[in-house]
This record gives C-alpha cells, structure tokens and sequence, in this order.
C-alpha cells in the first residue's frame, strides 16, 4: 500500500471493496457478447480441422499406394 491509498481510505476493507469493484467493472467492460465469441470459437475449430486436413491429406496419399 501506498501514501495516497492510505490518504483515501480509513480501513483496508474499504481499499478491497474498492478494488473488487474496479475489477468487477474492468470485466465488464472487456466481456466479449456471446455471439462473437461463438464466432470466434467456430472460426478457430474451423481453422484447427483445415490444418488437421492439411496435415493428413499427403499422408493419406502415401498411405494409399
């Protein structure tokens, strides 16, 4: 704790209360809407199995002969 923390607050309860409010706030402000995290996630399992896919296809070729 700091000088000016000391100076704002009477009781370390009050500086917690404080700051579990600035976090609370902080996690909402960055949530993202569920929608776009459901993009987000389709768009990145889309792109693991394109990769996987890649991966795969020579050695199935090979695999083939």
């Amino acid at each position: 704790m700091d000088r000016n923390a000391v100076a704002r607050y009477q009781t370390l309860a009050e500086l917690r209360r404080d700051d579990h409010g600035r976090r609370e706030q902080l996690q909402r402000e960055t949530d993202l809407p569920v929608g776009a995290a459901l993009i987000i996630i389709v768009l990145l399992s889309l792109g693991l199995w394109w990769v996987i896919w890649l991966a795969g296809s020579p050695l199935s070729a090979l695999w083939s002969r």
